[in-house]
């Protein structure tokens, strides 16, 4: 359950895909396959996701989560 779940930087959040089919708890949604990044200055209900808009912030802000990770010494995501 010690994930890092989202990285946020100025208006831009990416929701990062997790490991929740482990979690002692039900939650409401599917969880993430694939990164979601969401303007929060136009979308403040993190409703359209436009991860595919902007591929470099994605890749930026997947770097800086996999940094964050490091830092708190979780676990990674990737493969």
């Amino acid at each position: 359950m010690n994930e890092l779940q989202a990285i946020r930087r100025d208006r831009w959040k990416l929701a990062l895909p997790g490991r929740t089919q482990h979690w002692p708890f039900a939650i409401d949604s599917p969880p993430l396959l694939a990164a979601q990044l969401y303007d929060l200055d136009n979308d403040i209900g993190e409703r359209h996701d436009v991860a595919l808009d902007h591929p470099d912030l994605v890749t930026e802000l997947l770097q800086l989560a996999e940094e964050t990770r490091l830092d708190m010494q979780l676990p990674s995501t990737r493969p």
